[in-house]
């Protein structure tokens, strides 16, 4: 407990069911929860053991670990004295749960599940009539609160664990993978559906003899993509088997007593790619949707509470750099951003200062952008017309795309504040930009809001005259027939210097 509370993290506790008893598992909640004065639950008998209990708060618990390999279907690397079969799994689980709970209300317990399209997944045999999932959820789904998934894509062969670079594929596997988890879900929990989460509790490239997927250069890039495609598709926690634990045969390290290179507590590649995860995002920050145009560069992005735009590009390539260029839809980056990059051979994540609109990636590599939002290059909020002396208004205070532009009396509205960029954009309500329609280039088409893209016909050059430049075409910010009223309408025309196409910043 002492790391998870360094780490600011809520561990997961499996309790025992093969061998235990919902007494037992109810002993542990009251142990681990429920202590401090006049407590009365059980003592454990181990060293260091509290006579007190604890009040750690834990709140998730899962019942058992991989109980589908109790021999069920035959495999039996689960120990497990009852009855084999999904029934008595989770019949139990549910009076596991209802022990559990009784001693603490506010825990969540989870039910363990097969993988949906890998082994046991969908086998029946005379302990299992219907398939495992078909089975536990209909019993046991008034009763828990997340089911646990295990999920190691490629299957392990000889020791060495075979082509890392098939394994960085497989995160295509995911969103269907769990789009089933949650059609089942969905199919046999009820009303209770959308409140169960899915948990992902292990995972790496191989679960045995794994060999250079778990560990080698290729499993920093695996476990970033793994874990960032797992969250945007809705599942509430993912954890790598094993962040921390001795060096093992099946993982890096011969049998037989021979000695590990490199020494123990030596961080692993995984381990880099887990941490450029900081960099990209964390609690309280926003997801938001990306796409990639080459197969071997992934991408996923999240919007920081800070306001920043962060990008992480997984070079899946073992030989080819790739520039990549950005194209960023609603938003309005500084040029410049910070670099984060973990690569082959690298020894730890470094960073740099580089562009915001471009990066090349080497082999093997993972980078994240971290962008800032534009500074303002204006010392005022409202831009008022030379000769109508009324200020560029959105029409209607409304902050729909294709809303069109006036001019209207100065009143300092929300609808009237301005912010021109130091990349030429002119923004409005904090995220609507002055747009030319189409990418218009004809005199008198009339501007509009749309969303912030970056495009060219959303930038503008401000002169020391006054005069408001599309930078696209060429053409100037214009008051229409040199108009005073009200509601007249803004358009671009031909640059002539008059004053209805002036314009003071307020």
């Amino acid at each position: 407990m002492n790391r998870a509370q360094q780490a600011g993290t809520q561990p997961l506790i499996t309790v025992d069911y093969g061998s235990g008893t919902p007494q037992e598992a109810a002993g542990w909640v009251h142990y681990a929860n429920k202590g401090g004065a006049g407590y009365n639950g059980p003592v454990p008998t181990y060293a260091g053991g509290s006579s007190t209990g604890h009040t750690y708060g834990i709140k998730y618990w899962e019942i058992g670990n991989e109980i589908p390999g109790n021999g069920t279907y035959g495999a039996d690397w689960e120990v497990d004295h009852n009855p084999l079969g999904p029934t008595t799994y989770a019949n139990r689980a549910v009076t596991y749960s209802q022990a559990m709970k009784a001693v603490d209300p506010t825990i969540k317990v989870g039910l363990v599940l097969t993988t949906p399209g890998s082994w046991p997944d969908g086998v029946t045999n005379s302990s299992s009539l219907q398939p495992w999932n078909d089975t536990v959820l209909p019993i046991a789904c008034p009763s828990i609160d997340f089911v646990i998934i295990h999920w190691y894509p490629v299957a392990s062969n000889a020791a060495g664990g075979g082509d890392p670079a098939q394994g960085l594929q497989t995160p295509g596997q995911i969103p269907g993978m769990i789009a089933s988890a949650r059609a089942k879900i969905n199919q046999y929990c009820g009303s209770r559906a959308g409140s169960i989460q899915i948990m992902i509790t292990e995972t790496n490239g191989g679960s045995y003899n794994a060999g250079s997927r778990a560990t080698g250069w290729a499993s920093a890039l695996f476990l970033s993509d793994t874990y960032m495609t797992f969250l945007e598709n809705g599942v509430a926690n993912v954890d790598w088997w094993e962040v921390h634990d001795d060096l093992i045969s099946s993982g890096a390290c011969a049998t037989g007593g021979s000695p590990c290179d490199p020494p123990a507590g030596t961080p692993f590649p995984p381990y880099y790619g887990l941490q450029m995860l900081s960099f990209l995002g964390t609690a309280g920050d926003s997801m938001v949707s990306s796409s990639s145009s080459q197969s071997l560069i992934a991408v996923h992005a999240v919007k920081q509470a800070n306001g920043n735009l962060t990008v992480l590009l997984d070079n899946k390539d073992p030989n080819n750099s790739y520039t990549v260029s950005l194209g960023i839809n609603g938003y309005s980056a500084s040029s410049t951003a910070t670099v984060y990059t973990y690569g082959k051979n690298s020894t730890k994540i470094t960073s740099a200062s580089g562009s915001a609109s471009s990066v090349t990636i080497a082999p093997y590599s993972l980078t994240t952008l971290v962008l800032s939002p534009g500074t303002s290059t204006s010392t005022g909020s409202m831009l008022r017309g030379v000769a109508s002396n009324k200020c560029l208004d959105v029409t209607g205070l409304s902050t729909t795309n294709a809303t069109q532009v006036q001019i209207w009396d100065c009143w300092g509205g929300v609808n009237q504040q301005w912010t021109l960029l130091s990349n030429g954009e002119l923004q409005v309500y904090g995220n609507k930009c002055l747009d030319v329609p189409q990418h218009a280039t004809k005199a008198g088409t009339r501007v509009q809001i749309w969303d912030c893209n970056g495009g060219a016909n959303q930038q503008w050059t401000l002169n020391s005259d006054g005069i408001l430049v599309g930078r696209e075409s060429g053409l100037c910010l214009d008051v229409s027939g040199g108009g005073t009223a009200n509601g007249t309408a803004v358009q671009i025309w031909t640059c002539h210097g008059g004053s209805n196409q002036q314009w003071t910043r307020q």
